[in-house]
């Protein structure tokens, strides 16, 4: 039997301390009802997840170096953040379990650094993020922790993806050359691309699949593509920066995100019509773009203002504003009951 002394009770202490020091540098935690926001904050290595009811935040969650873009399953039970990196390049992806508010996994995509754009698909486990710097897209089996796979673009510097509503084809915009690629899901194949515009990065396609519209950085512009045609159909111009395009669920309503503007456009899908702007604050930088399951909302990310704004689509007003970390990016809603 040993004797504890109190040197050694002081011994033990500060063997502990370390441990629930960690421990305490953990997420907090709130308990959450109903639907939720996700969002990765570039500049503070991790997620903030948001109740909408309340407006509270559940939790800010460590990812890791470099959170772009966020993608959850339909289900409401994960959700992932691409770990795209800073000065050297990510290649990981932090899988949140979104009862527990917590990493559940980090999965290694090996060669496929850089990723970005990612959807899940209807399986609620498989999902595709882009892989910049290896000209694909990358099919993950978030479950298992393993890559499937990977779908060719053919063109380099694919940043973000885009999926209609069938999910059977995938599309990305390739910044380096401009391009749009159309890809296969099931056969993991290059369908066929084309040039659109320079720096071509925002990418948004109909819910029917009809049109895909794509944002060029230098051109300042966003350029409709008619699938079925494969050709530019309509241009609109005078942006500061097409970061993103968001598609309300039935198709009417489009969004453009425009961070040098400190401003947003709605347009009428149908007629390319604009129906006018939301300014989100000097400074601001809104990103990301999710819309509501019924089109009558859309959250934005505001980069330069840590915080979500909540848009009322038709009333063109920012309703509410949700805080966050250091700079939000990607943005997305998480159905639960």
């Amino acid at each position: 039997m040993r004797i504890v002394t109190p040197r050694l009770l002081a011994v033990l202490a500060a063997a502990v301390l370390p441990l629930t020091s960690l421990i305490a540098q953990g997420p907090q935690v709130r308990r959450s009802e109903g639907p939720l926001l996700l969002t990765a904050n570039q500049g503070s290595a991790s997620a903030t997840l948001i109740e909408l009811k309340s407006g509270n935040i559940v939790a800010n969650i460590p990812v890791g170096v470099g959170p772009h873009e966020v993608a959850a399953s339909a289900d409401g039970k994960n959700a992932i953040v691409t770990v795209y990196g800073l000065q050297g390049p990510g290649n990981m992806l932090a899988v949140i379990d979104l009862e527990t508010a917590t990493v559940k996994r980090m999965i290694d995509l090996g060669v496929y650094t850089r990723p970005h754009g990612a959807r899940f698909l209807a399986d609620n486990r498989t999902l595709l993020v882009t892989s910049e710097t290896r000209q694909a897209v990358v099919v993950v089996d978030v479950e298992a922790g393993t890559v499937l796979g990977a779908i060719p673009t053919g063109n380099p510097g694919s940043h973000m993806l885009a999926l209609p509503a069938s999910m059977q084809k995938v599309y990305t915009a390739n910044m380096f050359n401009g391009t749009l690629s159309e890809m296969d899901v099931a056969s993991k194949t290059l369908l066929r691309s084309m040039p659109v515009a320079t720096r071509t990065e925002g990418i948004g396609v109909t819910p029917d699949g009809a049109q895909a519209w794509v944002g060029s950085n230098d051109g300042k512009t966003v350029s409709v593509v008619d699938i079925a045609q494969w050709k530019v159909v309509h241009t609109m111009s005078g942006f500061g920066f097409p970061y993103r395009i968001g598609f309300s669920p039935d198709g009417t309503r489009a969004i453009v995100s425009d961070p040098m503007s400190d401003e947003l456009r709605i347009y009428d899908v149908k007629g390319f019509t604009e129906l006018g702007r939301v300014a989100t604050g000097q400074g601001s930088a809104p990103e990301g773009v999710h819309f509501s399951p019924d089109g009558k909302l859309a959250w934005i990310t505001l980069n330069g203002g840590n915080a979500i704004a909540e848009i009322d689509v038709a009333a063109k007003t920012v309703a509410r504003r949700f805080p966050t970390e250091i700079r939000p990016d990607g943005v997305t809603y998480i159905n639960r009951p």
